[in-house]
């Protein structure tokens, strides 16, 4: 019995040895297939704005996960796990975003850098930087107080999953999505190009969708939620929804 929590430790050991290695594998994979969509539509690598953007994502991702990891262990192996959606809502989110995501880069790419059909002054690109690096930072305090933040809807019963209502979770019930919609206003101006506001527009809805299906879903599935929903009343802008 002696060498059974030994075995154990040396399980969880293994499990997260393997998520740091796909973790890496996927930073990389991020670095190289977003560099090709930034740059393909740029028709250059020499694109300043497509330089920031592309550095200050893998920045984000990159500390989120070094935290993630140092702080909350348990939830980056979950993170690194591929779980197929379940719910077709979010099926839809999954496929239609990450479309439109590459759109809104290519975009971009197209516009600012080589064909010029909008400007905007390096001011933005600033502002747009700035307003990035802040709320994605606040996009990462979710990851650490949340012990079930996974990247699929699901109420995770074998995980013991229960309603997380501290922290970001005081001040809006789905504060991930809340930072993400507003990073996603910024990059448009990071990469000085207002068509690309169309896709990001179009993300933000998807994003809504999916705060709303969840939502329901929680409220209807998840013990405490719909208590937590009286005390916090807003979905992703305090005072407002």
């Amino acid at each position: 019995m002696a060498g059974e929590p030994k075995k154990q430790r040396e399980a969880e050991r293994k499990e997260l040895n393997r998520a740091i290695m796909l973790g890496i594998i996927r930073f990389t994979f991020i670095f190289l297939i977003v560099g090709a969509a930034i740059f393909g539509g740029a028709g250059t690598i020499t694109w300043t704005n497509g330089w920031i953007y592309l550095g200050l994502t893998l920045l984000i991702i990159l500390v989120s996960r070094v935290i993630l990891f140092a702080t909350n262990p348990s939830a980056a192996i979950e993170r690194s796990k591929h779980v197929k959606p379940s719910m077709l809502y979010d099926k839809i989110f999954i496929t239609l975003s990450s479309l439109l995501y590459f759109v809104l880069v290519v975009i971009a790419g197209l516009d600012a850098e080589r064909f010029g059909w909008s400007s905007l002054p390096m001011t933005w690109t600033w502002v747009g930087s700035c307003g990035f690096i802040l709320f994605g930072a606040f996009a990462i305090w979710p990851m650490l107080i949340n012990p079930h933040f996974e990247a699929v809807v699901r109420i995770q019963e074998d995980r013991g999953h229960k309603v997380i209502d501290t922290g970001p979770y005081r001040i809006v019930r789905h504060p991930a999505y809340a930072a993400g919609i507003i990073c996603y206003l910024f990059t448009p101006l990071i990469l000085g190009s207002l068509y690309a506001f169309i896709p990001a527009g179009m993300i933000i809805f998807l994003i809504v969708y999916r705060t709303v299906n969840e939502d329901k879903v929680l409220q209807r599935e998840l013990e405490g939620y719909t208590g937590y929903a009286k005390r916090t009343r807003y979905r992703l802008i305090p005072g407002i929804w």
